[in-house]
């Protein structure tokens, strides 16, 4: 019994730790996209995040997202992600929590993203 009690003590220790580097890291880490390996990890993760977010919050709204559909978005992603890589490549390096903060409410990502939108035929801007 006291072996499994440290076991799940440890697993604890272990979890909180990994959950606290994390934090860290969003929190303090300063990402800079004028880094060409920061921008390429960014560019590689950017799309599939995108299609994923806006895929789910179609499905909220009780829509569902068409393979045409999927193919427009992929463009419009990929245009938005370019346009992110090269305004914040323009900026200071920020943490990734700030990051995720501008890409919610500055003007010039909305403006990027409502253009891609419309390039690509996406009804609903992403």
């Amino acid at each position: 019994m006291k072996i499994a009690l440290w076991a799940i003590g440890g697993v604890i220790a272990i979890i909180i730790l990994v959950f606290g580097v994390g934090a860290y890291w969003a929190t303090s880490v300063k990402v800079d996209f004028n880094d060409q390996s920061v921008a390429g990890q960014f560019k590689q993760t950017f799309n599939a995040n995108c299609t994923a977010t806006y895929t789910q919050r179609a499905a909220k709204a009780g829509k569902a997202v068409v393979a045409d559909q999927l193919t427009k978005l992929d463009q419009a992603c990929s245009c938005w992600r370019d346009g992110v890589v090269a305004t914040l490549a323009k900026r200071a390096p920020m943490t990734a929590m700030q990051i995720a903060g501008l890409l919610g409410s500055d003007p010039e990502l909305k403006a990027i993203a409502q253009n891609c939108s419309t390039q690509s035929g996406i009804e609903e801007p992403l």
